[in-house]
C-alpha cells in the first residue's frame, strides 16, 4: 500500500526514523510535519526525507519552537505552509514556480528579514497568507484572487487537500 497523505507530529524518538523514509514515499502527494515541543526539535539539522517524493504538491511544515529546514522537492509544490525564517521562505518561493496557494507567516524572532531588494515572481498564485503585510513588498502574484493577513503568531494548521 502505497502512502499519499503523512501527517506526523515528530518526538526526539521519532526524529532519527524519519531517514528511513528516504526513497521511499513515491506516491506521496501532501505532507504535515510539526513537533510536539521544543525539546523534539534539539539536534535536528535539517529534514530531508521529503526531498525525493515525486509526487508530493503539497506541504505544511510547523517549526513552532525553532526553525528547521526540510527539503522538499519545491519545484512541484502546489501548495505551500510554513513557519519559518524569511530566508527559508526566500529559499523556496524563488523555486517555487508552480504555487497556487501558500501561507507565509514568519512566526519566529527572525531579525532583520526585510533585506532582500528583488521581488519573487508567482505567476500562478491565487490564494495567499502572509503573517506580516511587508511581505507583499517582495512578492509579484499577477493571478492572485485571496489574499488573508494577520499579524498573530499563533495561526492554525492547514489540512492539506
Amino acid at each position: 500500500m502505497a502512502w499519499t497523505q503523512l501527517c506526523i507530529q515528530l518526538t526526539s524518538a521519532l526524529n532519527p526514523l524519519l531517514s528511513t523514509l528516504r526513497d521511499c514515499l513515491p506516491s506521496l502527494r501532501r505532507s504535515l510535519i510539526h513537533w510536539d515541543n521544543a525539546d523534539s526539535q534539539a539536534g535536528v539539522a535539517s529534514i530531508d526525507c521529503l526531498q525525493n517524493a515525486p509526487s508530493l504538491v503539497g506541504a505544511a511544515i510547523r517549526n513552532q519552537y525553532c526553525s528547521v529546514p526540510v527539503l522538499l522537492p519545491v519545484q512541484q509544490l502546489t501548495r505551500y505552509h510554513l513557519d519559518g525564517p524569511w530566508k527559508m521562505h526566500r529559499d523556496i518561493l524563488k523555486l517555487a514556480h508552480n504555487l497556487v496557494d501558500a501561507h507565509i507567516s514568519l512566526a519566529l524572532d527572525d531579525g532583520p528579514w526585510l533585506e532582500q531588494a528583488d521581488s519573487i515572481g508567482l505567476e500562478q498564485l491565487r490564494r495567499l497568507f502572509v503573517s506580516h503585510s511587508e511581505i507583499l513588498t517582495y512578492l509579484k502574484a499577477p493571478a492572485l484572487k485571496e489574499l488573508s493577513q494577520s499579524s498573530s503568531a499563533q495561526t492554525s494548521i492547514p489540512c492539506i487537500s
